[in-house]
């Protein structure tokens, strides 16, 4: 059993960046607010997702080293693939994640998976979107 007052600690780079990645399709969803719901909205997810982000790493930190550099790896794509993805659909649709979303894509048939392959996915927007988070990683990667 780990002693939890002898972990390594967290590295700050893994630390922030984990929360930059939870928090940023939240930012999106701002628009539209009264001032004061969106500085709410902002301070508690920021407090919610830094709290989570730092239990994660708390937990990763007790790990030996290889097993916390493949849950890093793991951690992080899951966090990439989900805020890229939110983000995408919060620019594109005005949508975000949820139970509409997830019937959507099941009740899609190939010819519409194409179409929105095409019209969307291979975008020039996506592509930019793709390219920001690209350099975040590489960012973080030479920081951490």
């Amino acid at each position: 059993m780990p002693n939890i007052h002898n972990h390594k600690g967290i590295n700050p780079i893994v630390f922030a960046a984990m929360t930059f990645l939870l928090m940023l399709p939240e930012l999106f969803m701002l628009r539209g607010q009264i001032w004061w719901e969106a500085v709410v909205a902002t301070l508690f997810n920021v407090c919610f997702y830094a709290a989570l982000s730092y239990l994660i790493c708390i937990l990763f930190s007790l790990a030996k080293p290889r097993v916390e550099r493949a849950l890093h790896i793991v951690c992080h794509s899951f966090l990439v693939g989900y805020s890229l993805s939110n983000v995408f659909l919060l620019l594109s649709f005005n949508r975000h994640w949820d139970a509409y979303i997830l019937q959507f894509l099941s009740e899609t048939n190939a010819r519409e998976s194409s179409e929105f392959v095409h019209t969307f996915i291979l975008s020039y927007h996506t592509l930019w979107l793709v390219v920001f988070y690209a350099l975040f990683i590489a960012a973080e990667l030479g920081g951490g």
